[in-house]
């Protein structure tokens, strides 16, 4: 298991850092501080012309994540919305604190926001915890943890956009989606389901999800076009899979309590098909 942090930007006195975790089979999660953003996810195959690309939508500098459209790999909140109808209180525009631990055959970066009263556009301080651990085994969990002073109203998620292709020019329409124990299509657009597992198929790589969650909203990302530039290669609608846990059976808030601690775990693992 190897683990490394670096100086991703600097931004007047405040540092983002790059966290990066890789396990003993080659695959690695990267990660910065700001926005909590899930950067890069990697597992080498030799079948793929480029070896070892980045299987989530991300960006390369911290210019991009500023100029370019979209919050991928970003914390949103408090609510789904924030990152349009309210970009300076969303969760995405803050510099997180990053702590890196070793446990054996695995390792976690705990991602930890402290808000003061109303910080967020929401009355009372709110304490965030998300905990990502790989292990040896391709599992990547990723824990949810988040306290309030007041009752508040919440829709937190990870916009997680899965390039299974390996690259972004290709649709990811042809993949093959398992909800449960069904295969389906692909969806156009968001679709809702009440079922906690889903595998996505490439074909050189396999993602599979597991949740505690009371469902799943699964994305294609139609409103992705050539004005989105990833890695230098221009985008094209559906190029990514979403596959958002949700936090409440309609998509609707999550309504929390002084005291009640809310907290979410799900399990993603990434093998490769060949």
């Amino acid at each position: 298991m190897q683990l490394s942090t670096k100086l991703f930007a600097r931004v007047g006195k405040q540092e983002i850092t790059q966290y990066t975790i890789e396990n003993d089979r080659e695959m690695s999660l990267s990660f910065i501080t700001f926005g909590a953003r899930v950067q890069r996810l990697r597992l080498p195959s030799p079948h793929h012309p480029g070896g070892n690309p980045n299987l989530l939508l991300g960006y390369v500098t911290l210019q991009d994540y500023l100029e370019r459209p979209g919050t991928f790999g970003a914390v949103l909140g408090p609510d789904l919305q924030d990152a349009t109808s309210h970009p300076h209180n969303g969760w995405q525009n803050f510099n997180w604190q990053g702590d890196l631990q070793r446990h054996g055959d695995s390792a976690t970066l705990i991602m930890s926001l402290r808000l003061p009263d109303g910080a967020d556009g929401l009355p009372g301080a709110r304490e965030v915890k998300i905990a990502h651990t790989l292990d040896n085994d391709n599992h990547w969990t990723i824990d949810w943890w988040i306290e309030t002073s007041e009752p508040v109203a919440l829709r937190p998620t990870i916009d997680l956009a899965f390039a299974l292709t390996g690259d972004p020019a290709q649709t990811i329409m042809d993949q093959r989606l398992t909800l449960g124990a069904k295969t389906v299509e692909m969806p156009v657009v968001d679709r809702l389901t009440k079922e906690t597992t889903a595998t996505l198929t490439a074909p050189l790589w396999q993602l599979a999800l597991e949740t505690d969650a009371p469902g799943l909203c699964v994305s294609s990302y139609p409103q992705i076009s050539a004005v989105d530039n990833f890695n230098g290669i221009v985008g094209q609608p559906h190029i990514a899979a979403g596959l958002r846990p949700l936090v409440a059976p309609d998509d609707g808030a999550l309504h929390l309590q002084p005291g009640e601690p809310w907290r979410q775990r799900t399990v993603i693992t990434l093998a490769s098909t060949l």
